[in-house]
């Protein structure tokens, strides 16, 4: 019987586990919902009324997920043209000639060109 019964607790708590940090845990049968006012996108709990494509910023507003930018109200995919390529290739090269450590590129280009390394390894 006590098999039995660590049987029947066990996948319940393993489910459990996978829930995200904020969502409610205390459903009966052991699964997960998010708080009220939000919903589960994009592998967590993020606000009701938000734009595709978009997650809370924890700051009370919102963002794009990766791979997207803010285009006004909305997030649109983000997608490095062959002819600005080769201007991102000229500003890398600068940046990482800099000493003073001040040159930053936008994220969307940073995240872009180093996903583009790690498939080109």
């Amino acid at each position: 019987m006590k098999w039995l019964i660590l049987l029947l607790f066990f996948p319940l708590n393993l489910y459990a586990s996978q829930c995200g940090k904020d969502m409610d845990k205390s459903l009966v049968g052991g699964g997960c919902v998010c708080p009220i006012g939000k919903d589960w996108r994009y592998g967590q709990c993020v606000s009701y009324g938000l734009p595709e494509f978009a997650i809370d910023n924890g700051e009370g507003g919102w963002q794009c997920i990766e791979g997207y930018v803010q285009k006004g109200k909305r997030c649109e995919k983000y997608i490095v043209p062959v002819a600005d390529s080769k201007l991102v290739k000229v500003a890398v090269h600068d940046c990482d000639g800099t000493t003073t450590g001040k040159c930053k590129l936008p994220k969307q280009i940073q995240s872009y060109l180093l996903k583009k390394q790690k498939t080109q390894l």
